[in-house]
């Protein structure tokens, strides 16, 4: 879990392109945690996110324990603030509608607070291509 905090994914180098991140892998995360991940892939491409699992315990409007997706801003650990005006917070056990990124790179945050910890969750991430289809 640790290991890919604050690291970097090229999406593009996965030969399916397409993994399943999972930053909570124990039976609950643990308090006070803070990691990121930014997943990137080719500059035409852009990211689909499907939460397969979701089980962050937190209260009112994601005050606590939150996953963040923050759209095309590749960011270090030092350019966030607790209050990411730019990015939707996510909680609870029901898993969030898919996304599909604007640009070709996601930054995935989960922040956890001391109190109740809950399993986590895991996301499917996509590369796919923009574009129109032509039936010929």
């Amino acid at each position: 879990m640790e290991r890919q905090c604050g690291g970097t994914i090229q999406l593009s180098s996965v030969p399916t392109r397409s993994l399943v991140l999972v930053l909570t892998e124990n039976l609950e995360y643990p308090a006070l945690f803070d990691c990121h991940v930014t997943v990137v892939v080719t500059e035409e491409a852009r990211i689909h996110l499907s939460f397969l699992k979701m089980d962050i315990r937190s209260y009112g409007a994601c005050s606590g324990d939150f996953v963040t997706i923050i759209d095309s801003r590749p960011l270090s650990k030092d350019t966030f603030s607790f209050q990411d005006r730019l990015s939707r917070r996510h909680c609870g056990v029901k898993r969030p509608e898919p996304i599909a990124s604007s640009g070709n790179n996601v930054t995935i945050r989960f922040v956890s607070d001391a109190h109740v910890n809950g399993h986590g969750f895991s996301l499917l991430l996509t590369a796919f291509h923009e574009g129109n289809l032509q039936a010929s």
